[in-house]
């Protein structure tokens, strides 16, 4: 009966079963699972963290192709006008 209770309280908080280990080795495996949730949760920031950079750099590089496209035409325009005033 112990078993089917402490069956039904990992299902609530969505744990593992770990029924006829050792308190002490369940205790150590849940202390685990928790570790590697934090490191995923670490991870996860870090990758967001990284794809925000990356979408900076590519916004930045957009941003410089652009005033380059505007100073050849702008180039081009002055080029144009000294041409036509010859």
């Amino acid at each position: 009966m112990n078993n089917d209770n402490e069956a039904n309280d990992a299902n609530d908080e969505c744990e593992e079963l770990y029924v006829g280990l050792l308190e002490p080795e369940r205790q150590e495996l849940l202390s685990q699972r928790r570790e590697i949730a934090r490191e995923i949760q670490l991870l996860r920031q870090e990758r967001d963290r990284l794809l925000l950079e990356q979408q900076r750099q590519l916004l930045l590089l957009e941003q410089q192709r652009q005033l380059k496209e505007q100073a050849e035409t702008r180039r081009l325009w002055q080029e144009n006008a000294k041409d036509r005033l010859a």
